[in-house]
């Protein structure tokens, strides 16, 4: 098998065939060369891909990456308070009572100002119509790597799934441009999702909330294979992030719901803490800038926290620099 992590900062693919080879990379340079250095295995092992970008990107631009949210709830609650609520019904059954009023929809879209679109009809999940029809409007004006559907989402927790929607119209993009990219330099892949299962990347494309955690428990998975410690705490130390996951019982501990920029979602994955903060962070004033920068012991310009390491007595690189 062949595993890909791309960070913030780095590009790590690890081999684990016959022999096991590790190859890292800059995140500057792409995936250009590190595709070059395990061409010889693509087409012998299978390709599974981890990735932080997706949350690297909510913690630093959530609030900048506005997002326009179309629902379809039908008669009942009002749920206004999460985004325009539009004509149109898809009752329990899958049965659809009223159609959507696509003037309405060109209006909004007219009006409002946003980067990216979540749809959500409450009962999308049984019959999805309503929601294709909406997106097929909104293509006039937004691509369609920018527009997020909830029935990929699934589950009748309408408000979680509204909720996992705009978390998705957020992140589609990035998750979209890194598949197509991928698919260009590798050929076929697999994400490795945030529950620890093999997805391909034209479903995680629909439903890029399933990455969130997908480089802690591929961490998690390297360790208990590396040591066969059935209870730990593994520790990640990326570039801009560090993660902690914990492992009970011989294998990593999961949980479903979990809480995503202080909404309640549906997305299932390892239990996990991450701190935005990394080897390459930069330190500067009172606390560390979560920006990524080559440290001064490895021949950078800025002092990050590996330099601050070393002025409390380790040696990593060039430690005189730092």
């Amino acid at each position: 098998m062949i595993g890909i992590d791309i960070g913030g900062c780095n590009l790590v693919s690890a081999i684990v065939s016959d022999d096991i080879a590790i190859f890292k990379k800059p995140a500057a340079v792409g995936l250009e060369i590190l595709s070059r250095e395990i061409k010889p295995y693509i087409g012998k092992e299978r390709v599974v891909v981890t990735t932080s970008l997706p949350i690297n990107l909510l913690v630093s631009r959530f609030e900048e990456l506005k997002t326009l949210t179309l629902l379809i709830p039908g008669p009942g609650l009002n749920y206004s308070s999460y985004g325009f609520v539009l004509k149109g019904y898809v009752n329990h059954r899958g049965d659809v009572v009223e159609k959507i009023d696509e003037a309405e929809i060109r209006k909004i879209l007219e009006r409002e100002k946003f980067y990216n679109v979540a749809i959500a009809s409450k009962f999308s999940v049984r019959n999805p119509v309503l929601e294709e029809e909406v997106r097929r409007i909104v293509r006039e004006k937004v691509e369609d790597k920018r527009i997020a559907l909830s029935y990929f989402v699934g589950g009748l927790n309408y408000p979680a799934r509204i909720n996992t929607t705009v978390i998705n119209a957020k992140i589609k993009e990035i998750v979209w441009e890194l598949s197509e990219e991928l698919r260009g330099k590798i050929g076929d892949f697999y994400y490795l999702t945030g529950d620890g299962a093999i997805s391909t990347s034209r479903m995680v494309v629909e439903n890029p909330s399933e990455l969130f955690g997908s480089t802690a428990v591929a961490s998690a998975f390297g360790a208990l294979y590396l040591t066969r410690e059935k209870n730990a705490i593994v520790v990640n130390i990326g570039g801009v992030s560090t993660t902690l996951v914990r492992i009970e019982n011989g294998k990593p501990v999961f949980i479903s719901g979990i809480e995503i920029a202080g909404r309640k979602t549906l997305v299932r994955c390892v239990d996990s803490i991450s701190i935005p903060l990394g080897g390459n962070s930069i330190v500067q004033g009172e606390r560390p800038n979560p920006e990524c920068a080559t440290p001064a012991a490895f021949g950078g310009s800025s002092f990050t926290l590996t330099d601050a390491l070393n002025c409390v007595g380790f040696e990593i690189g060039d430690s005189r620099r730092s």
